[in-house]
């Protein structure tokens, strides 16, 4: 592993404003065949018999103790990471990209708008126009959805003697 100070991942280089960490300049300069299930240790390090040193995962360690061990060993060791889209390191409390609630506050409003707009063409389509019922009424599944919208009124009671 080497780093490039002031580059990320991809080689270009980072905003003096952006505030760029230890993390974000780390480049693999070889990338190692070793199967990290077949070394021993725990589950944030681990001892490789192929090169005689230790791996570090650091998706197990915090971003601030990834850091420390990065400048610790001055950027002399193995690692073991996963890298965003975005090209961040991913650490124990990096949080993953889920699916915002935002889309969720705007699918309600559209599931309702929806709603009101299919209301309307039943309600158009399925009243009494010019003495007749609507065309849509007498066609199944819409009979059924507009007796249960808009029931059929009962036939007038015939009075008399």
């Amino acid at each position: 592993m080497s780093l490039a100070p002031s580059q990320t991942a991809g080689g270009n280089p980072l905003p003096d404003w952006l505030g760029a960490s230890v993390l974000d300049t780390v480049n693999m300069t070889y990338a190692c065949p070793a199967s990290w299930d077949a070394m021993q240790g725990s589950e944030s390090v681990r001892f490789c018999a192929k090169c005689q040193q230790h791996v570090y995962d650091l998706s197990q360690m915090t971003r601030a103790q990834a850091e420390a061990l990065v400048v610790e060993k001055e950027g002399r060791l193995c690692l073991r990471f996963y890298r965003r889209a975005d090209g961040r390191i991913v650490t124990r409390d990096c949080q993953p990209k889920s699916p915002s609630r935002k889309r969720y506050w705007l699918l309600a409003p559209l599931m309702a708008f929806i709603a009101l707009v299919v209301f309307m063409i039943l309600r158009t389509f399925g009243t009494e126009t010019g003495g007749h019922r609507g065309v849509l009424r007498e066609v199944e599944p819409f009979r059924t959805v507009m007796e249960w919208i808009d029931p059929t009124p009962p036939p007038p009671f015939v009075l008399g003697w």
